[in-house]
């Protein structure tokens, strides 16, 4: 599974999907706006593979499709975090810790 998580500094959403994501033990991609690139290539580059305007961060890409921002990654995390453990390769239980579902 290929996840890309397209962020901003300073994002409370960008931190909250990458602390789930990092929890889950899955190997995922993060792009920072004025890091890695910047905000208008970030924009044509999410645009060019989904189709779709990038109007906010977070924004997640799930092999390649767009699934959202945080609203649209919770309860996509919800039903496919044990398949995130899964595609780890990994068996031991996630701790969640105080990341409540």
């Amino acid at each position: 599974m290929n996840i890309t998580l397209y962020s901003k500094p300073a994002c409370p959403g960008c931190d909250q999907i990458k602390n789930y994501l990092k929890a889950a033990q899955a190997t995922f991609t993060t792009v920072t706006a004025g890091v890695d690139l910047s905000v208008e290539d970030m924009q044509a580059e999410v645009l060019e593979k989904t189709g779709q305007a990038l109007t906010t961060v977070p924004f997640v890409l799930i092999d390649g499709e767009a699934l959202g921002g945080l609203d649209k990654f919770m309860p996509w995390f919800r039903e496919n975090k044990d398949g995130l453990k899964q595609a780890t390769g990994k068996d031991e239980d996630m701790d969640l810790g105080d990341l409540s579902l």
